[in-house]
């Protein structure tokens, strides 16, 4: 009987499943497990404490593992360290949150996979690597279209008071944060992408607003333009995105994908139901 735990990581939340024999037998969340973020002490004290009451350590075979910020050699190190610490007697296996989106949207097909969440990112996938990727800059130099560009470009016309006053005074009331605590936990954060990215559930309220449209559409046409378009001959291959962003807006991504060149984009909330199909397929098989 095998036993595999599987992870899909981003920058606020990381979903945890257990399956056994293709079936799910378990469900947990943990927060977000960047090792830009977090070193790997801090990641298994995250892990330990997300467990649900009466988990044992020692069940999985496996753990599989798709991260933000699981790229460089040293990182995917960190995090599997830190899962071993959690889980020692399990094989692990640390990927990326690319592949992760990849196999989730494609399976064993090719496709351009897109990641629209808290961060943003894309690649080129042949149905079993990937074969081509933009280097993800964070929020501070590229990210366009994700929840930390779209929030601080928010936070930005709403200090400056360059929005509607009807939609600036519902936005003041939501979040109910002066001009000082704002800038304190924008600069003072351990996760300011995840900060700022919380202020985007207030445009999913007011998406029908044209001033909200206008904000996500341009910042999903600058991703298009300056992620998307960053890759050889992209319009020859299927286009599918996972994460928050682009499930909540995605008649807005749709649009933006339209005017891009491609006729149709396959979206989906997060990855994690996608990789047990993914993983159940490949242990039955196996």
């Amino acid at each position: 009987m095998s036993n595999v735990l599987l992870a899909d990581s981003g920058s606020s939340k990381t979903d945890w499943v257990l399956i056994t024999e293709g079936a799910v037998v378990n469900k947990f969340q943990s927060a977000g497990l960047n090792p830009y973020f977090l070193n790997p002490d801090r990641i298994a004290e995250e892990i330990r404490k997300s467990l649900p009451v009466g988990f044992d350590c020692s069940v999985p075979d496996e753990v599989y593992f798709y991260g933000s910020g699981c790229t460089a050699p040293e990182r995917i190190s960190e995090v599997r360290e830190a899962i071993r610490a959690v889980f020692p007697y399990t094989e692990v296996g640390v990927e990326s949150d690319l592949l992760g989106a990849s196999r989730a949207l494609f399976k064993h097909e090719a496709g351009l996979a897109c990641i629209l969440g808290t961060g943003s990112n894309v690649c080129l996938y042949d149905g079993h690597r990937i074969t081509n990727t933009i280097r993800s800059l964070g929020f501070l130099f590229g990210d366009w279209g994700s929840g930390a560009v779209i929030g601080k470009e928010l936070i930005t016309k709403y200090l400056r008071k360059d929005m509607p006053d009807g939609l600036l005074w519902a936005f003041e009331q939501w979040h109910g944060q002066s001009f000082e605590q704002i800038l304190e936990r924008s600069y003072r954060n351990e996760r300011p992408s995840r900060y700022l990215a919380s202020f985007v559930p207030f445009l999913s309220l007011h998406k029908d607003d044209y001033w909200v449209s206008g904000l996500i559409g341009s910042s999903f046409d600058d991703f298009f333009r300056f992620m998307v378009y960053n890759l050889p001959q992209p319009r020859l291959y299927r286009i599918g995105a996972i994460g928050s962003v682009a499930y909540y807006f995605q008649d807005l991504l749709r649009a933006s994908a339209l005017n891009a060149g491609f006729d149709t984009i396959h979206v989906l909330a997060a990855p994690i139901d996608g990789l047990v199909s993914f993983h159940g397929k490949e242990i039955l098989a196996g």
